[in-house]
């Protein structure tokens, strides 16, 4: 089985364990660095190209007849589109991939999209605008801020929060400036006037900041049926990484899970994240079609995502577990000698 791109990424290592629970599978990885962390947990490991390269499928194909792999596994969230495209490559190779297709990909990696979407349902979202000028933009920060409000930005493409800052008012950053440690998401109006270029390279939206409960849902959908999944409050993050929470049942986020699966035709290994409003309402704030990077903790609740993944990129038959709801977890770093 090969993990073509991430063996660097956060969310590797676990994932990787989940996998090894499945006594006599070899698991080969690939990532853009020369020597990521993943390659001494790996039973074989091939730097790759950057997934937006013209030759990235030829080298995934490449790598995978080399291990002699038959199954692909998708972790990041730059490579779907790649992979979903290039699906006849891929299944004429004699590779299994259990991967969205790129209609619903485009609409699911595409925040501003998902929010249209959402909005054209009729389904519960946050208050948002979209900008490509600065001018415009510093304009809609404003009006939705007011007097006092705080709000967030981010790009409508991208992922680990990547370009995303919390915007607050002046004398609340001032309150947090000996706080707040260095590489804090806060910001204020007058930093992105300074900081923020005239022309985006890509599109930008501001949006309503929820101040409520966050949560992750880890799915597994087979051609936009819901099979299973499990929601995890995010009691704490660091850096959007989530590194303690509790699995819970909240039938208002399975519904807007099941209904966006369905809507979208997702296929495969599927993450979403909620935010609660002031009111107490769950609005959606994005979708990881893809493998979400603590989707290992729901091994605590029961759940093994990874393996269920490739079993479905297989057509094997799966034997649902029963989700264990109530269960805590706590992650942290673990150190490996090269």
């Amino acid at each position: 089985m090969l993990i073509p791109s991430g063996a660097g990424s956060p969310g590797f290592g676990g994932i990787i364990e989940c996998l090894r629970m499945e006594t006599g599978m070899a698991i080969y990885a690939g990532d853009m660095q020369e020597r990521a962390y993943g390659y001494k947990l790996a039973d074989g490991y091939v730097k790759m190209p950057p997934s937006s390269d013209s030759t990235y499928l030829k080298a995934v194909i490449s790598a995978a007849r080399a291990f002699n792999c038959s199954t692909i596994l998708p972790i990041t969230t730059r490579e779907l589109v790649p992979l979903s495209s290039g699906l006849d490559l891929l299944q004429a190779a004699g590779l299994n991939i259990a991967i969205s297709p790129l209609k619903g990909l485009l609409v699911a990696n595409n925040k501003a999209h998902l929010y249209d979407f959402m909005r054209d349902k009729n389904l519960p979202v946050v208050l948002y605008e979209k900008a490509t000028k600065k001018g415009e933009f510093l304009h809609q920060i404003k009006k939705m801020a007011g007097d006092n409000k705080t709000v967030i930005i981010k790009p409508s493409e991208g992922n680990g929060s990547r370009g995303f800052r919390i915007v607050i008012p002046k004398a609340k950053m001032q309150e947090l400036y000996f706080n707040s440690k260095a590489g804090s998401l806060y910001t204020t109006i007058a930093s992105l006037e300074a900081d923020l270029p005239e022309i985006f390279p890509s599109e930008m939206m501001v949006c309503e900041y929820l101040p409520g409960a966050e949560y992750s849902v880890d799915m597994l959908v087979n051609r936009g049926k819901t099979i299973i999944h499990t929601i995890r409050e995010r009691e704490k993050t660091v850096s959007g990484i989530s590194v303690r929470g509790t699995f819970i049942d909240d039938e208002e986020i399975s519904r807007i899970c099941r209904l966006l699966a369905s809507n979208l035709d997702l296929h495969g290994p599927i993450g979403m994240q909620f935010k609660r409003d002031e009111k107490g309402n769950a609005k959606i704030l994005e979708i990881n079609p893809r493998l979400q990077g603590a989707v290992s903790t729901a091994v605590f609740a029961g759940i093994n995502f990874p393996l269920l993944a490739v079993k479905l990129a297989n057509n094997e038959d799966i034997l649902l577990p029963e989700y264990k709801k109530g269960v805590s977890f706590n992650r942290y770093w673990k150190d490996i000698q090269e």
